[in-house]
């Protein structure tokens, strides 16, 4: 038994390793549970780093830098930390400045059109469907645009195996129940807000992820692509992800069913134990 739970063990991290260096980059597992990012780990620096299996690359843009190419603290333009007022269109690590709170996010320009995202790894075992799979997570805005005619969307995408930073829009399954939509559409300021005031940011409850099929041992990647609008762009990012992976609801419910009757067969055992246990009395005894 040690051995056969050893192997499956040593074969579930083999999986994720080759899935890892298939993709060149780390891939988070998931199991059955809550998966969550709130991206404070990306730091306050001037060289900010992604959180285990997220990243943002360039999809699109006159720039020199190469579509599909990763962003990060050595490209130009580079992973950036902002609080907003920077208008560089680029991958931003979104937060008030020297505030731990933080969002991965992106603006848009003529020369940079990116997108960011992450990867999952099924170790569930089985084949998760919508059945299993929600998401959820916090959309926060830090700039605004210039143009109160341009509603700017972020779109959401996803796809099976591959890599993530692949920069092509037919490889990817859109899915507009996920999508990031400009919160401060009539302000055209073109300036930084506080992505954490109220009214600068709204929640996207756990969602059921329509369409998927998900096979054990297979890499989920999902992405929020960026758009070049008309004018100055709005910077908007993505804060406390949440990924809840459940089992199937007939399985969910004779597991629950199982716990009840193990619980009712506990305590009429310990009842019974009890009885025979117990010592007598002296009104018994005489």
């Amino acid at each position: 038994m040690k051995m056969k739970r050893s192997l499956l063990v040593l074969s579930s991290l083999l999986m994720i390793g080759m899935a890892c260096s298939a993709l060149g980059q780390s891939v988070i597992n998931i199991t059955f549970g809550n998966y969550t990012e709130n991206f404070d780990s990306m730091g306050t620096g001037s060289s900010p780093t992604y959180p285990t299996g997220w990243a943002g690359w360039k999809i699109n843009g006159s720039g020199s830098l190469a579509n599909g190419t990763i962003v990060n603290s050595s490209t130009v333009p580079g992973f950036a930390t902002s609080n907003g007022s920077n208008n560089t269109g680029t991958i931003f690590n979104f937060g008030l400045l020297s505030n731990s709170n933080r969002s991965l996010g992106s603006l848009a320009s003529g020369t940079f059109i990116g997108a960011f995202g992450a990867s999952f790894f099924n170790n569930s075992g089985i084949t998760l469907t919508h059945e299993h799979v929600q998401i959820g997570f916090t959309i926060r805005q830090w700039r605004t645009g210039n143009s109160s005619t341009v509603n700017e969307v972020w779109t959401f995408g996803w796809k099976i195996g591959g890599i993530l930073n692949d920069h092509i829009s037919g490889n990817w399954t859109s899915l507009a129940s996920f999508n990031l939509n400009e919160i401060l559409t009539s302000t055209t300021s073109s300036s930084h807000v506080d992505g954490t005031a109220s009214g600068n940011y709204t929640t996207v409850n756990l969602t059921t992820f329509t369409g998927l099929t998900w096979n054990a041992g297979e890499t989920l990647h999902i992405r929020w692509a960026d758009a070049d609008d008309l004018g100055s762009d709005a910077g908007l990012a993505i804060d406390d992800f949440t990924m809840s992976v459940i089992p199937e609801p007939a399985t969910w419910s004779l597991l629950v069913a199982s716990l009840g009757l193990y619980a009712i067969w506990e305590r009429r055992r310990k009842s019974r134990l009890n009885q025979k246990t117990s010592v007598p009395s002296r009104k018994d005894l005489i």
